[in-house]
């Protein structure tokens, strides 16, 4: 009995030994051939992502050069705008002052022609008060004329000073990296009316208004009729220049809008000496 148990210790021992390198030798050969196929078909994704990622980076980086070409395009397109648009600006204000130049002097010799004929129609009224009357009104509406042209040109150049002032305020934003396409047409408006404008009171400014004679009898009415024409004209013209000035001040409150929030943060310079006690 005692050498029966031995032999079956040793049985149990030797099946045991013999069952974990079987179990060894499987998953041995489990293990290389998991690992040989887990390692065939990670190696090509690998591979695969690698030269994605590498095709990526250069597509991006070419992109990313494409997209500054561009900008740097973009902006000297925009500075070459800018100068062009202000050398426009520039002529005709130059063009407005010798434009009014000009017709101040056909004014003034169209006047002088007219008020000869004046003076002679006016001596064939016989009535010494209608002759007085007349002549005050001719003198009054040619000095009306003069002035009220004159109030509105001044009027034009200051809205001139104010777009060359809100165009400087426009280039410094660009500075900045910021908006200014809104505040760029809302000038671009004001220019437009500006310039409507200059030539509307240009125009008027070359009109010389004189007291058409015909016959004593007519004489009211047409004395009438001239008074109601410098009216009329005068009203067109100012309302021209009425609406240049709201134009500008339209550019005005666009222009004021990028005084604030990011533009004003940057604009501020940032306190320099103080301490953190």
């Amino acid at each position: 009995m005692k050498k029966i148990i031995p032999f079956f210790l040793l049985f149990l021992i030797s099946l045991l030994i013999y069952s974990r390198e079987i179990s060894a030798i499987s998953i041995s050969e489990g293990s290389e051939s998991t690992e040989l196929k887990v390692t065939e078909f990670i190696k090509p994704t690998i591979k695969l992502d690698y030269s994605t990622g590498t095709l990526k980076k250069e597509e991006l980086k070419l992109k990313l050069e494409e997209k500054q070409s561009q900008l740097t395009e973009k902006k000297q397109e925009m500075l070459t705008t800018t100068q062009e648009l202000k050398s426009q600006w520039q002529e005709k204000k130059l063009e407005f002052l010798e434009t009014l130049k000009l017709k101040r002097e056909e004014a003034k010799e169209s006047y002088q022609l007219k008020k000869q004929e004046f003076e002679t129609k006016l001596q064939e009224i016989k009535d010494e008060k209608k002759k007085q009357i007349v002549k005050r009104i001719n003198n009054r509406i040619s000095v009306v004329n003069k002035n009220r042209s004159e109030r509105m040109i001044q009027v034009l150049e200051k809205l001139s000073t104010i777009i060359d002032r809100l165009t400087e305020k426009v280039n410094t934003a660009k500075n900045y990296d910021l908006d200014t396409s809104a505040s760029e047409i809302a000038i671009a408006n004001a220019k437009t009316a500006v310039i409507a404008a200059q030539t509307a009171v240009t125009t008027q400014a070359g009109k010389s208004y004189v007291v058409e004679i015909q016959t004593e009898e007519t004489l009211k009415a047409m004395v009438g009729s001239d008074v109601s024409q410098l009216e009329s004209d005068l009203k067109i013209v100012h309302q021209a220049v009425v609406d240049a000035k709201q134009a500008v001040s339209k550019a005005g409150e666009e222009v004021a809008k990028l005084g604030s929030g990011q533009f004003q943060q940057k604009l501020t310079p940032s306190p320099v000496g103080k301490s953190n006690e």
